[in-house]
Order: structure tokens, then C-alpha cells, then sequence
């Protein structure tokens, strides 16, 4: 891991959960896998703050456990996961374009406490609408929109611990089974009705209930489904690159042909499942106002587009289609490093790296010619994105003694490696950004 992303994470925990969890978390970054004894020993925190930091980040899935070599439960830090604070608003606003205010305050409160019972969001979400709005909102209202965001896998169930044989473990090994990640449990709205009526404090409220009636899935805890999200904002970007190239009409069947493959299909393989042109067809025409003569011609133009959104596969039926969603995003992502490019060393510059990423390998003079720019200042721009590393030379020795007179040099761009390191800059950026802002706050507190 790098020093950019660590530093960001850093940051953020300490925005997000306060200067010791900040430590732990730290800590857990330089050292890998730890146990309680040696955070608490490095630390140099008291035992109980070092367990109280863990299990915030336990609660909020960002440290995970397991038995170590030597039979002690060892912590490991998710730096993906602690990375994803910074997402936290888009997926709020996200649930809320989906499923309304509703969905947008269960999401709230599943991202603010990590984990929680199906019962108290209900709960929760329902008092936070009644004090919102005059006439009030029903728990069944809420417990729909929490049904519906959990069949659509936007939230699944946590891990449970697995039972033993009788014996107590050093660490339970956290499991679920993919058949029970979206099962549905009962709760008993009446005790929800009987609480949001009253006006006693939560935990008199809490004692009541307990003394009277359990909600009986007291024991199964929710959170957000991270992958889940990120899933539905690729296909979102796949949908605009597809609007703005082709139009609106173009994007909306592009939409109809993702959601049909998307119940079919593994959402990370390459290519989506196959859909006939018939289904493409019949669920058009039903979900948008588009005639059945318009669809043949813009399926033709997304599959012969240079964006490399739609393929087809066979001929049959009218044709069988499948979307490349591999080659599309790779072309997005070169789309965005040639924005980066074009802002950061000029159009001619711009022009240069993507003359080489269509001709994957050039020489010097080849692409003076191709560029139609000066030698001397093709030179310049090419000598000036090598030494920022946006470029790559290979050498190519005519005979073997690798003599310079005797070798040619080739020009290419090394994607995977630009990728990594725009988003390197994109790290340190985001680190600089909330420094910046902490700083500010403290040096302007009295204001």
C-alpha cells in the first residue's frame, strides 16, 4: 500500500471517529495483522480505549479478524473499506434518487452506526419523518422501502458468528450462506407504533419493551452493501458515456439491455450474458417511449460505435447482444487521463498521448509526422510527459552489442501504470484537501 492512500486513510478516521481510532487504525496500516496485546503495548493507550477504537471499526466493517499462527485473534485493517468514507454522501444521494426521502435516511443511519437490527432503523427512520412532517409516517411505509432496498441488494445481512461443537473458540468464525444474505425477517410493527407514541427516553422505552415483548430479530444485523453500489454506478457511467455520445435514446436502451442482464449474469465478468434482440425489443417498446423501428438502427450505431459499449455476439433471432463493459470502461478511463493530460501540458501534449494510445508503439519521427507538430517541439512536449512518467520507451537493438548508434527507440504508454499513479495524485489531493480544512477550522475557531 502507498504512503498517499495510507495518509488518506489516516485522515479520514480521524475526521469520522476521533484521534484514537485514528492511532489504532494507524497502527494497524504500518504493522499489518496485530493482536490486542501488541496494540496495546505500541499504543501506548489504556487497554479499554484501544478495545472500545476496535470495536468501532469492527462495527463500522472496516477491521476484520481471525486466528493467528500463534492461536491469539489478530486484527487487519480494510483500508478499501476506510476508503469508502469518502463516498458515504453519494451513496446516501443515490438511495435517495432510487427510493425517496425514506430510503435516503435508512441508508443514513445503516452508514452512521455500521450495523444494525432491521427493527430500530424502521424505528428510527419513522420517529425522524414524524418530527419532519405533520402528518407522520406509518412503520409498514418504512419497512417497505427497507424490503425493497434489500431486495435489490442495495443491503444485506452481516455474518454471523458459526456455532461450535461444545467447545468455546479463541475467535468465532464470522459466515453466511448467499441464501440467507437477502432473507426477509419478521418484526412486530405494534411495538414500534406502542414506543413512537410514548415520550419517555429510549432506554426506559428499551426496559419496557424488553420486560414485555422482544422484537424477534433482535439478533440479525443489517449493513450497506458496498459492491452493490459501486455496480449500479458503473452501469450509471456506462449509461451517461452512451447519452452524451448517441443521445437519449441510445442511453435509455442501453439502460433496458443492463437491466436484463443483470439478474443473469456475474456484474464483474468482462462482458454481460447475451440478450436477443426480440427481449431488447418487447421490454423497450413497455419501459420507454421509443417505436420498434428506432431500436434496430440504434442498436447498430452502439455496436459499431468506437466506444465499445454494445457487441453482438450471433446473427440469429435479429441478433444476440452482449455489453462489453471491460473495453467500455477502459475506454472511459482513457477518455480521463486524456482530460488529465490536455489539462495539465496543453492540447499538443494531449494530442501526442493519444496519437500513441491508438498506435500503441512509436518512434520519435513517426510521431512528428503523425502529430503534424514541429520536430522540435514534438521533442519538448514528448521529453516533458516521459519525465512525468505518462509516457514509456522501449529499446530496440539491431545488433547485439546494444550499441546507441545501432538501437531505436519506441514511445508507448503504460495504462495500468498512468492509472495507478493519476490516482496516486487523486490520494494526496484528497488528503491535502481535508488538511487543509482542519487547519482552517483550528486557526479560525474563534470566527
Amino acid at each position: 500500500m502507498s504512503k498517499a492512500k495510507n495518509n488518506l486513510c489516516s485522515v479520514l478516521l480521524k475526521e469520522h471517529f476521533g484521534e484514537v481510532v485514528q492511532n489504532i487504525g494507524t497502527l494497524l496500516m504500518k504493522k499489518g495483522s496485530m493482536s490486542l496485546r501488541l496494540l496495546f503495548i505500541d499504543s501506548k493507550l489504556p487497554l479499554q480505549k484501544v478495545k472500545k477504537a476496535l470495536c468501532v471499526l469492527i462495527q463500522h466493517n472496516m477491521v476484520e479478524f481471525k486466528v493467528g499462527t500463534r492461536g491469539y485473534p489478530e486484527y487487519t485493517l480494510l483500508t478499501d473499506n476506510a476508503l469508502l468514507l469518502l463516498r458515504y454522501p453519494r451513496y446516501i444521494y443515490n438511495a435517495k434518487t432510487l427510493y425517496g426521502y425514506t430510503g435516503e435516511l435508512i441508508v443514513e443511519e445503516l452508514l452512521t452506526n455500521g450495523q444494525m437490527t432491521m427493527s430500530t432503523v424502521v424505528g428510527k427512520v419513522t420517529s425522524r419523518l414524524s418530527e419532519a412532517t405533520e402528518s407522520g409516517v406509518s412503520p409498514n411505509q418504512v419497512k417497505d422501502i427497507f424490503v425493497k432496498l434489500v431486495q435489490t441488494h442495495f443491503v444485506q445481512r452481516c455474518p454471523v458468528p458459526q456455532s461450535s461443537d461444545g467447545v468455546k473458540p479463541v475467535a468465532p468464525t464470522m459466515n453466511i450462506s448467499e441464501n440467507e444474505m437477502y432473507l426477509i425477517p419478521e418484526i412486530k410493527l405494534h411495538l414500534l407504533r406502542k414506543s413512537e407514541g410514548t415520550d419517555e427516553p429510549p432506554a426506559k422505552r428499551r426496559r419496557v419493551e424488553t420486560e414485555d415483548e422482544k422484537q424477534p430479530d433482535e439478533d440479525i444485523y443489517w449493513r450497506v452493501n458496498f459492491v452493490r453500489f459501486h455496480h449500479y454506478f458503473r452501469d450509471q457511467a456506462l449509461i451517461d458515456a452512451a447519452s452524451r455520445r448517441l443521445g437519449p435514446r441510445a442511453a435509455d436502451i442501453l439502460r433496458t439491455i443492463l437491466r436484463l442482464a443483470e439478474t443473469r449474469s456475474d456484474p464483474w465478468t468482462p462482458t454481460t450474458c447475451c440478450v436477443s434482440q426480440q427481449e431488447i425489443l418487447q421490454a423497450v417498446v413497455k419501459e420507454t417511449n421509443i417505436v420498434k423501428l428506432e431500436i434496430a438502427p440504434y442498436l447498430s450505431v452502439l455496436t459499431e460505435d468506437s466506444a465499445n459499449l454494445l457487441s453482438k455476439v450471433e446473427d440469429r433471432g435479429g441478433g444476440v447482444y452482449t455489453v462489453t463493459t471491460y473495453k467500455a470502461l477502459q475506454k472511459l478511463v482513457e477518455a480521463i487521463i486524456m482530460s488529465v493530460v490536455e489539462d495539465r501540458f496543453g492540447s499538443k501534449c494531449c494530442r501526442i498521448f493519444r496519437l500513441l494510445l491508438m498506435k500503441k508503439y512509436l518512434e520519435q519521427k513517426q510521431i512528428e509526422d503523425l502529430a503534424m507538430i514541429p520536430a522540435k517541439d514534438t521533442k519538448e512536449y514528448t521529453y516533458k510527459l516521459f519525465q512525468e512518467k505518462f509516457l514509456n520507451t522501449h529499446e530496440v537493438p539491431r545488433t547485439m552489442d546494444h550499441a546507441p548508434s545501432r538501437t531505436f527507440f519506441l514511445c508507448y504508454v503504460n495504462i495500468n501504470q498512468v492509472c495507478r499513479m493519476v490516482l496516486e495524485r487523486c490520494y494526496m489531493a484528497a488528503h491535502n484537501a481535508i488538511s487543509r480544512q482542519e487547519w482552517e477550522t483550528k486557526e479560525n475557531k474563534r470566527l
